[in-house]
């Protein structure tokens, strides 16, 4: 395994535990990590939705609004976000609004999503921002957590 890869996975992974984190909080299994151009994680969060009461919450745009202001930007150009499993079309289009340059995320997404549009389609329609996308890294443990989780959620729900 190259350093990058294990780079990839060591930050996956540890939007892996976010996830876990959010579930327990009562919101969706979704974590986030932002990396910077050097590889270094400079933020951290998870979906928030219940949480915050707030359906914007999620992982992705929680580590967008909290980097764009603790910087005063409203670009991330030379960032990048490694999330647990595939982001939903609003995060991705936040993500391609603030130029990030690096996707990278685990599970792909959920059966059924609504709306039913994945990265690989918003990014050819993403107009000249292209973000380099890394699908599928650690893709088999983050789809075994992310099913676990849903199970866990439907139970708490029955």
């Amino acid at each position: 395994m190259s350093t990058r890869d294990a780079k990839l996975e060591s930050y996956v992974r540890e939007a892996m535990q976010l996830a876990e984190r959010a579930a327990k909080m009562g919101s969706r299994p979704f974590g986030a990590v932002l990396v910077d151009a050097a590889g270094e994680v400079v933020a951290r969060d998870r979906n928030r939705v219940a949480e915050l009461a707030d359906p914007l919450a999620h992982a992705e745009v929680n580590l967008i609004r909290a980097q764009c202001r603790a910087t005063d930007t409203l670009t991330l150009a030379g960032f990048g976000i490694y999330t647990n499993a595939e982001p939903c079309a609003m995060c991705f289009s936040a993500m391609v609004n603030v130029e990030l340059a690096v996707l990278g995320y685990g599970a792909p997404r959920e059966p059924g999503t609504f709306p039913d549009i994945g990265i690989e389609e918003l990014s050819s329609r993403s107009g000249p921002q292209r973000i380099e996308v890394h699908a599928g890294v650690l893709r088999a443990e983050a789809e075994a957590q992310r099913d676990r989780l849903a199970r866990l959620e439907q139970q708490d729900g029955s």
